[in-house]
């Protein structure tokens, strides 16, 4: 293959042999191209390369409220994110009184 061709038989490696991606990275997928060309074109283009999702598999899938896994996941990711700020805060300032008090009760 010359420079600067693409090779088609590769591809990105997103729809490559193997395993079904999971019904999520499906969901992500349209979403991401829905505006372009639309929910049901590319179900059925999905469809005819070997990843069966319907239309309405998707619609089910976005009108779905989040589980209780996921929404402690993201309750867990928003308390990972603040305590690696402040650790970052605490990096570059220093730890002071006002910042981070002992645990023990001072007499």
């Amino acid at each position: 293959m010359r420079r600067g061709q693409r090779d088609l038989e590769g591809g990105l490696g997103f729809l490559r042999g193997g395993a079904r991606p999971p019904q999520q990275v499906l969901i992500d997928f349209i979403d991401n191209h829905k505006q372009v060309f639309g929910v049901e074109p590319i179900c059925r283009v999905l469809s005819e390369h070997g990843v069966k999702i319907a239309p309405s598999t998707y619609y089910d899938a976005r009108r779905r409220r989040p589980s209780k896994r996921a929404l402690r996941d993201a309750e867990l990711v928003a308390l990972i994110e603040a305590e690696r700020a402040r650790q970052k805060l605490l990096k570059r300032f220093g730890a002071g009184e006002d910042v981070d008090p002992p645990a023990w009760p001072r007499s």
